[in-house]
């Protein structure tokens, strides 16, 4: 079986969630199907063994479909690229026996100006006959797949079903820890409060405006605090001037991109995820599950799939009291915290692991869902 994966981020430092997921989406499956041909066409990204296209709308189209042509695969499975899907979607209209899969890992975002407007009243009826042309279509929550279904309203063809992200831990060393803590100035008596990868997009960037606020209140109580934000987005400057400006800039330490998340992870002692807007499930809260941090998160979005309120974490809304009530008392109330944490952990092996989605996605393949 000849298997093409299109992504638009592949192998990429700015691809974040998407990329994260597909990377490890596409080394599991290899694993599972070790004599099957599988392919990436990707347009931001490095890898030289397989297709790199153009990151223009247009013609990243004709040169998906040049691709596909060459190759002739038996299943084309496109992640969360319009472009991708339309060129994909065109090739399978002239080759039936080809199985079109699509995986949305975000909600569409709302236009605010007239143009942009405009622009998307003529792409989502383009966008919906591509989903129309795909055989199955999935989502990376239940919450997602709402918000899609609302977006585009009833599809006569596709089936449809949830393929949840699993977790990979990368192992991290003493002298990575040690590197780590001494790179960025935190001391063993340090609070660390961990923000993984919340300065873009706006949504994500506006709630962590709200913890950086929130950082403010609880250096009153706990002088020894830190906020650890990772990620190069692009909202950082305007977060690092906000913190800058309420005179906190002191215990707000941007760390810039990792490539091994997991050590911000075992250095930190609870992890805050403060979002406006989830669309799926986050990739950090169930990194943080895994390691079996203790967890405060926004009830948003695909979240409270993952994250029960006072079972294996504890879920806010954006009111700064009660984000800051919640640092408070997992602080102060280390038994809490820790079972917080060891349930979380429980919880993510069970439910959110790579050979489940991958055994649904190959049943998607085979044409095994109904």
């Amino acid at each position: 079986m000849k298997i093409v994966i299109a992504s638009y981020y592949w192998q990429s430092q700015r691809g974040g969630g998407i990329n994260t997921y597909v990377t490890n989406f596409v080394d599991h499956l290899r694993k599972e199907l070790i004599s099957d041909d599988i392919t990436v066409v990707f347009a931001e990204g490095i890898d030289g063994h397989n297709y790199q296209i153009s990151k223009s709308p247009v013609l990243s189209i004709f040169e998906l479909f040049w691709i596909l042509s060459r190759i002739k695969p038996d299943v084309i499975h496109v992640h969360e690229s319009f472009e991708m899907l339309l060129g994909a979607a065109i090739y399978c209209t002239l080759h039936g026996e080809v199985r079109l899969i699509n995986t949305f890992h975000t909600e569409p975002t709302k236009a605010t100006h007239f143009f942009k407007k405009l622009v998307k009243r003529v792409k989502n009826p383009v966008y919906r006959w591509a989903l129309e042309q795909c055989h199955y279509v999935s989502f990376v929550s239940k919450a997602l797949k709402q918000k899609i279904e609302t977006t585009f309203g009833y599809m006569r063809r596709p089936k449809v079903t949830i393929t949840y992200a699993g977790v990979d831990i990368k192992n991290v060393s003493n002298d990575e820890l040690n590197g780590f803590r001494k790179r960025f100035n935190l001391n063993p008596s340090d609070i660390v409060i961990l923000a993984q990868a919340l300065t873009s997009p706006k949504p994500k960037a506006e709630g962590l405006k709200i913890l950086i606020y929130c950082i403010s209140l609880l250096k009153q109580d706990y002088n020894n605090v830190k906020l650890l934000v990772t990620k190069d987005g692009t909202y950082r400057g305007e977060l690092e001037d906000y913190a800058k400006n309420i005179g906190i800039q002191d215990c707000v330490i941007f760390t810039g991109d990792l490539k091994n998340p997991f050590i911000a992870l075992e250095t930190a002692d609870i992890l805050c995820h403060v979002t406006k807007a989830e669309g799926g499930v986050s990739l950090s809260i169930l990194e943080a599950m895994v390691m079996g941090k203790p967890i405060i998160a926004s009830n948003v979005g695909g979240i409270p799939e993952v994250i029960s309120n006072e079972e294996n974490g504890l879920l806010v809304d954006d009111n700064p009291q009660n984000i800051l009530d919640a640092m408070c008392r997992l602080i102060e109330d280390k038994e809490l915290a820790c079972l917080l944490g060891q349930t979380a952990e429980k919880n993510v092996k069970a439910k959110f692991n790579w050979d489940k989605t991958i055994e649904t996605t190959i049943n998607m393949y085979m044409g095994r869902i109904d």
